[in-house]
């Protein structure tokens, strides 16, 4: 599913998605067609399919990790309510 009224991704959708998780891990709340752009990038087979990657992902750098938590929030890549610390 693309985003509202699109008919294909452009590279900006690319460059936010990143961006877009962090609406659904830290729990951040947007407008409804906000929400329906991070529900739609979120939706795309690329991105589950680099969620899950990264989920299997065993390296921790000890440097960065925990320095851009939020208290009470999970690894990155968790989704909402399911935790995701290592």
């Amino acid at each position: 599913m693309l985003p509202p009224g699109r008919r294909s991704l452009s590279i900006a959708d690319v460059m936010f998605a990143p961006f877009v998780m962090r609406f659904r891990t830290c729990g951040i709340d947007a407008d409804p067609n906000g929400a329906a752009y991070v529900n739609a990038i979120c939706d795309l087979a690329a991105v589950r399919e680099w969620v899950d990657a990264a989920k299997k992902e065993t390296w921790v750098g000890d440097s960065y990790d925990g320095r851009f938590r939020l208290p009470g929030v999970g690894h990155v890549f968790a989704q909402p309510g399911e935790g995701g610390d290592r």
